[in-house]
């Protein structure tokens, strides 16, 4: 499915005519431009590829992190419905993982979830770091207890690493 996911953020940046667009651009764009899916599955669709790499979030700005097609585009394209439950159905335990750290955050800090990913997508650029780690950083930053959390990030890391 990540290959749809490429043709998808292909389309768009090509139909949008930019190398780069803020998240709410992108949000905006698959939902009320493009009519491809609602806010709220836009967001996720925005989430799905930050986390495989198809995205890169650098200084509030999103850019494709691969060669954008030069195929000819496809006015009528549209990305299957279930392409984003698919693309959530190959979560991995560190994925649920990162999900719960954020919930966490959100929760002690009453910041928004998208605010809270935000901030680690730019921690993570910024340090080089896994997006679990610096969930802890950014618990840490915010005050939030973290010590039973950093065994179970550094049992996940290990384990990605084998």
């Amino acid at each position: 499915m990540t290959s749809e996911l490429s043709k998808c953020l292909s389309i768009l940046f090509r139909q949008k005519g930019k190398d780069v667009l803020s998240e709410r651009e992108f949000v905006y764009a698959v939902s009320m431009d493009l009519h491809w899916f609602p806010p709220k599955d836009a967001q996720r669709l925005l989430e799905i590829s930050l986390k495989k790499g198809l995205l890169t979030l650098n200084q509030g700005l999103l850019s494709p992190a691969f060669e954008l097609s030069e195929d000819s585009i496809q006015l009528d394209y549209r990305p299957p419905k279930q392409m984003i439950a698919a693309a959530d159905t190959g979560k991995t335990r560190g994925d649920n993982l990162f999900l719960e750290l954020v919930r966490k955050i959100s929760a002690s800090s009453k910041l928004p979830k998208k605010e809270i990913v935000s901030s680690i997508n730019r921690t993570q650029d910024k340090m080089g770091v896994d997006a679990e780690v610096a969930a802890l950083v950014i618990a840490r930053g915010l005050g939030i207890e973290i010590g039973e959390d950093i065994v179970r990030v550094e049992e996940e890391i290990r384990c990605r690493k084998q």
